[in-house]
């Protein structure tokens, strides 16, 4: 059973909202008012494998609020006031497949926040304020195959930051402000096929596939990126 609450004017859920209604597969809140949401608002959807948040007025996500949706394999936050994550967030939710947190205000991913999502294949981080990417953010997503980070503030790559994503086939770094990146930046990516570096501030010397350890069949694209040469 699918249940459709999306475009009305919620502002808020409580702990009875969803009372009794454990067979629900897929619940659409998106597009509401919702400014906060009760951390027990879906402690009896058992058997939810998808929940659509996007397009509310969420600031915070409290640590419980997903608790116990073990069958969850789809979960989209996108277009809120997200300003961050706790780490405990998404715990437990070892089935999630794809994660929608694109068009937020997150300046920073903690190590812990994606700790438990091993099954976890799409990750939207696009058009965020990320700023900084800590080495170890990623650490524990073998199956992740997409990830876009487009759209934020990020000036550089640690060259462990995509180490161990094994499954990893695309990655979207465009519409940032990258200077540099590491010739090992990529390193044991085995499953890449596409690294959008577009739109950045890319020196010319450094638009060089080249100069990464990449299959001949990666595709690697540089358009766009805006550099500034030193006057002496």
């Amino acid at each position: 059973m699918f249940t459709y609450l999306d475009n009305n004017m919620l502002s808020a859920l409580n702990p009875a909202t969803f009372k009794g209604l454990n067979s629900i597969k897929g619940l659409n809140l998106a597009n509401n008012s919702l400014k906060t949401i009760h951390p027990a608002s879906f402690k009896e959807l058992s058997s939810l494998n998808w929940l659509y948040l996007s397009g509310n007025n969420l600031t915070s996500i409290d640590q419980s609020t997903f608790k116990g949706l073990n069958s969850l394999d789809w979960l989209n936050l996108g277009n809120n006031d997200l300003k961050q994550i706790n780490p405990d967030t998404f715990k437990g939710l070892t089935s999630l497949e794809e994660l929608y947190l694109d068009n937020n205000k997150l300046t920073n991913i903690d190590v812990f926040t994606f700790k438990d999502l091993h099954l976890l294949e799409t990750l939207n981080l696009t058009n965020n304020k990320l700023n900084f990417i800590y080495p170890a953010s990623f650490n524990g997503l073998s199956s992740l195959t997409w990830l876009y980070l487009s759209g934020n503030n990020l000036t550089s790559i640690d060259l462990f930051t995509f180490k161990g994503l094994t499954s990893l086939q695309e990655i979207y770094l465009n519409k940032n402000k990258i200077t540099k990146l590491d010739p090992s930046t990529f390193n044991g990516l085995t499953s890449l096929k596409k690294i959008d570096l577009s739109s950045n501030q890319i020196p010319l010397k450094d638009q060089n596939q080249a100069r990464f350890n990449l299959s001949s069949s990666c595709e690697v694209i540089f358009a766009n990126n805006i550099f500034f040469i030193k006057l002496l």
